[in-house]
C-alpha cells in the first residue's frame, strides 16, 4: 500500500502582483511518490491576482531501512515537507 499525504496546515504565500502575504488553510492530500508536479492554484485576497505557487522545492524525500533477518533488509521511502515562511508564487 503506498504512503499518503494528509496534512492540514496554515501556508503564507506571497502575491506576484501585489508584493502582499495572504494566508490559506490547506489540506494536502496525495500519494508522495506520484506527486512530481505539485503546482497550487490560489487567489490573492487583496488584489484578486490569480496566482499558482510551486511546492515542489519543498518536498524532501526521506529513506527509512527496517532491519529484519526474515525476510531480509526492507528500504521504506516515504516524503517529507519542509515549507519556507513565505511561500512565492507566480503569475498563472
Amino acid at each position: 500500500m503506498a504512503n499518503h499525504i494528509y496534512s492540514k496546515q496554515r501556508f503564507n504565500f506571497a502575491c506576484w502582483n501585489c508584493k502582499h502575504h495572504f494566508k490559506l488553510t490547506l489540506q494536502l492530500e496525495g500519494t508522495p511518490q506520484l506527486e512530481s508536479n505539485l503546482k497550487l492554484d490560489v487567489v490573492c485576497p487583496i488584489c484578486n491576482a490569480e496566482c499558482i505557487a510551486d511546492l515542489n522545492p519543498y518536498q524532501k524525500e526521506e529513506l527509512t531501512v527496517a532491519f529484519k533477518a526474515n525476510p531480509p533488509d526492507k528500504k521504506i521511502s516515504g516524503t517529507t515537507w519542509e515549507f519556507p515562511d513565505v511561500i512565492p508564487t507566480t503569475p498563472s
